[in-house]
């Protein structure tokens, strides 16, 4: 992202803090301790004056993550089809350890449903439709969204 604004991908500062990847903290240490080191990194965030935070899908879920978010500044949820979900998470098998099941799909689509009351509190909501690559940041940058 070409923002000139700091951007923070929760998962990497997650590895990075635990010094393991995702699927092995679920594995070793379980989902619990995962979300609490994801709500410790997502406040770290909080000196940022001006950044582009990158959370997983469950980082909303969690906590009074999402209303901590929703008090520090704009957040933008990035409405996607489960479709182009489900590619994306097929190029990176095993980077998503509550999908790791043989029903994943249908467990995907369960999930998008029960977050999406929380999604959708997002002060900007983009369907794919307005997802223009090269286009988003500046617009988020300049407020148009």
């Amino acid at each position: 992202m070409r923002l000139g604004i700091a951007f923070v991908d929760m998962d990497e500062a997650i590895v990075s803090r635990a010094g393991k990847s995702i699927p092995d903290i679920f594995d070793q240490d379980g989902e619990p301790w995962f979300r609490m080191l994801e709500r410790s990194e997502l406040h770290r965030t909080a000196h940022l004056s001006e950044a582009v935070i990158a959370t997983g899908g469950g980082t909303p879920i969690f906590y009074d993550n999402a209303r901590w978010m929703l008090g520090q500044g704009r957040c933008y949820y990035l409405e996607l089809p489960i479709d182009v979900l489900a590619q994306r998470i097929k190029r990176r098998p095993g980077s998503r350890p509550l999908l790791d099941r043989p029903d994943w799909y249908n467990h995907l689509g369960d999930t998008l449903l029960a977050r999406s009351a929380y999604y959708r509190q997002a002060h900007v909501i983009l369907p794919r439709s307005e997802q223009r690559i090269g286009r988003l940041p500046a617009a988020m940058h300049s407020g148009a969204y």
